[in-house]
């Protein structure tokens, strides 16, 4: 065991990183038929932070060990516990701040290829995570995954969207406030990218744009948040980015969302109404492709919390007109 340790260690050493994941994909199966499957988890969990001490040219390889490891946490059914969770979280934790340090010091003088192995790196500690929620479900005490899991995959999720998917994760790890710091980064990342262009109309322009795009995606995922039925965690969010943000200087659809938030968390039907008559004029200024579904995510918000009718489909409308017509 000491001796494959320190084989390793030496490629490492000599960035070999390929050569050192090998080199554990050939002794996993022997250690494995020789002593159970059991007698994998320290090494792998000793060898999984070996590649990641070695920065971001190792990290690629150590997403696959630790995947290695949670497979056979899965395998032979471990009980989650405090060790092996607090050793999934220093991972994840790991692979994000490197993620994040080397995008930071590359930034200027990033390449395509440097681009591609930091996406990489986040997508498959993503997955990771996404097998280590189905590992948390089945003998964890949560039935959907711990929620720190969750928080954990909400962090390294690969997409600039805030989508249901990552959505989703928020909610479950009860997480408003990283929510929150991800609108702001995406704020900022907008801002960053716009203050490169020319002409100061043409950022003009692209700032009003990126404005009105990002919230609404901020937009859709506090209310997809709380529809899931989590109210506190848009809350939370949104009280947050307030923090940082002057009202007069944010959006007003992100003004009208902590309205409506605010409306539901205390049933108010009558005030819920009114403000979904200032959301509509907002709405009516977008397009129809850019703001689909929001209308959709308001009605069901009036639904599930301010005691208001499920809007009827106009298909549907058309449809029973049609059939009472003709005496169906």
């Amino acid at each position: 065991m000491e001796a494959i340790i320190e084989d390793i260690e030496d490629l490492l050493n000599d960035n070999e990183y390929y050569e050192a994941q090998q080199l554990v994909f050939t002794w996993a199966p022997r250690h494995k038929k020789k002593y159970g499957a059991h007698a994998l988890l320290l090494p792998l969990q000793e060898i999984t932070s070996l590649f990641l001490k070695h920065g971001i040219e190792a990290a690629l390889s150590s997403t696959n060990v630790f995947r290695e490891y949670i497979n056979i946490l899965l395998e032979i059914e471990e009980t989650e516990n405090k060790e092996n969770m607090a050793f999934i979280l220093s991972v994840s934790k790991k692979l994000y701040q490197l993620h994040c340090l080397h995008e930071k010091e590359t930034k200027k003088l990033i390449s395509h290829e440097t681009h591609l192995d930091l996406m990489s790196i986040r997508s498959e500690g993503y997955k990771c995570m996404q097998i280590v929620l189905k590992w948390s479900g089945k003998f964890g005490a949560f039935p959907s995954g711990h929620p720190l899991f969750h928080a954990a995959a909400a962090v390294l999720y690969c997409g600039r969207e805030l989508s249901e998917n990552v959505v989703n994760h928020y909610v479950r790890g009860d997480c408003g406030k990283n929510l929150a710091i991800r609108m702001i980064e995406i704020e900022g990342e907008s801002h960053e990218r716009i203050e490169k262009l020319g002409s100061r109309v043409e950022k003009k322009r692209e700032l009003d744009e990126a404005a009105k795009l990002n919230a609404l995606s901020f937009c859709r995922a506090c209310l997809s948040c709380a529809i899931m039925g989590s109210i506190k965690v848009p809350m939370d969010a949104l009280s947050v980015y307030f923090e940082h943000v002057i009202p007069s200087k944010a959006h007003p659809l992100m003004i009208f969302t902590r309205q409506l938030l605010k409306t539901s968390a205390v049933g108010s039907s009558r005030v819920f109404k009114l403000l979904k008559v200032k959301w509509k004029s907002i709405i009516g200024e977008i397009r129809d492709d850019q703001g689909k579904g929001i209308m959709s995510l308001v009605d069901e918000l009036g639904v599930l919390y301010c005691h208001q009718e499920k809007p009827q489909d106009n298909g549907n409308m058309l449809q029973n007109m049609f059939q009472t017509l003709m005496g169906v």
